[in-house]
Parts: structure tokens; C-alpha cells; sequence
């Protein structure tokens, strides 16, 4: 029967690669949560612009109807 032995540089070295796991995934996280806001952020300011543009061209369309009336 053959002896298995737990080298100790085996278990540092994945101790290792776990905390570098979870902390990449941590930094990935944080990341990905400054994005989600900036991109809802950019979706409300598109919201705002486009509904300004639409007032814009409804009052022009106004504007004009009235010039050529009076």
C-alpha cells in the first residue's frame, strides 16, 4: 500500500490560488457594480435627452403652424 503525503508547499501554494481566486472575483464584482451604475445612469440621461427632443420638435412644429396661420 503506498503512502500519500501532503507536501506543505502544495497546500500553500493553493491556499495561494484561492485567496488570489476570490479576491479577483471580489475586484470583478465591485467593477462590475461601478459599470451597472454608470450605464443606468447613461440610460436615464438618454431618457431625459430624447424627451427634451421630442418637447423640442413638437414645439417647433408649433411655432411654425403658427407663422404660416398668422
Amino acid at each position: 500500500m503506498k503512502k500519500f503525503t501532503i507536501h506543505l508547499d502544495a497546500i500553500i501554494l493553493v491556499v495561494m490560488l484561492l485567496v488570489i481566486c476570490i479576491g479577483s472575483n471580489i475586484y470583478q464584482r465591485k467593477l462590475h457594480g461601478d459599470l451597472h451604475k454608470k450605464n443606468i445612469a447613461l440610460i436615464v440621461q438618454l431618457t431625459d435627452t430624447q424627451l427634451e427632443l421630442i418637447n423640442s420638435q413638437s414645439s417647433g412644429k408649433k411655432c411654425v403652424a403658427n407663422q404660416s396661420n398668422g
